[in-house]
């Protein structure tokens, strides 16, 4: 098997695993209240955080729940995928990654070994944001972004 076949093959398994985790019912959280008011209604999502109103909520959490799909895929790759590889793995898989790396949301950093950063959110070097590396996806402030980008290897 050559290696855009494991890896569509790796891409292919992830995707098989996170629609699975999608039809787990969900029980509701002890930290999660009701609110009267508009607003998120205080839904808590222990992952993504706070799950606010309006467009730009919506907006994080996709980006969220893209920068924990990338971790998955490249995590579960034989070898490190290069920008190519990962771009038409998610073209084919998942048309919203795909549509946010194109649109500049995601960053593609083009990492060539599991150490840095894989992947991040356009504004988090200078507003923080979702960071992708070996670790997860984790929501670090801009100067730990810059940090973790300025040693990158």
């Amino acid at each position: 098997m050559d290696k855009t076949a494991r890896f569509l093959f790796a891409f292919a398994l992830f995707c098989g695993i996170v629609i699975l985790a999608g039809c787990i019912p969900r029980t509701k959280s002890p930290t999660t209240t009701s609110s009267t008011g508009g607003g998120s209604g205080g839904n808590l999502d222990p992952f993504f955080g706070p799950v606010q109103a309006g467009r730009k909520g919506a907006q994080n959490l996709v980006t969220a729940n893209e920068m924990r799909n990338i971790h998955i895929f490249i995590n579960h790759a034989l070898d490190m995928p290069s920008k190519e590889q990962i771009m038409a793995a998610m073209k084919q898989e998942d048309p919203k990654g795909f549509q946010l790396i194109q649109d500049g949301q995601i960053i593609l950093t083009g990492a060539k070994t599991r150490e840095g950063v894989w992947a991040y959110e356009k504004d988090a070097p200078t507003k923080g944001g979702w960071v992708v590396t070996s670790s997860g996806p984790e929501k670090m402030s801009a100067q730990q972004v810059q940090q973790l980008l300025q040693n990158q290897p």
